[in-house]
């Protein structure tokens, strides 16, 4: 392969193959990029979901705690 002045391969098609491997490595990263948000969106939900569950689970367990409390104090 013989190099330009500047120290480039200039030997046939080197643009080309430059060309294809930086489409190429330009592709990978979009994928990576997109697979990338899609986890987070996915993250996202489902932390909102198990942030809505323990606030369920914590309200039921007031309402438990308050019924007790009467009970308690009908008792005593």
């Amino acid at each position: 392969m013989r190099l330009s002045s500047r120290g480039f391969p200039s030997g046939r098609g080197s643009r080309k193959k430059a060309a294809l491997l930086s489409t190429r490595n330009d592709a990978i990263a979009n994928t990576a990029i997109i697979a990338a948000g899609v986890l987070a969106l996915y993250v996202a939900l489902a932390t909102a979901q198990s942030d809505r569950r323990l606030r369920y689970s914590l309200d039921a367990a007031n309402e438990v705690w308050a019924a007790a409390q009467e009970e308690h104090q009908d008792v005593a």
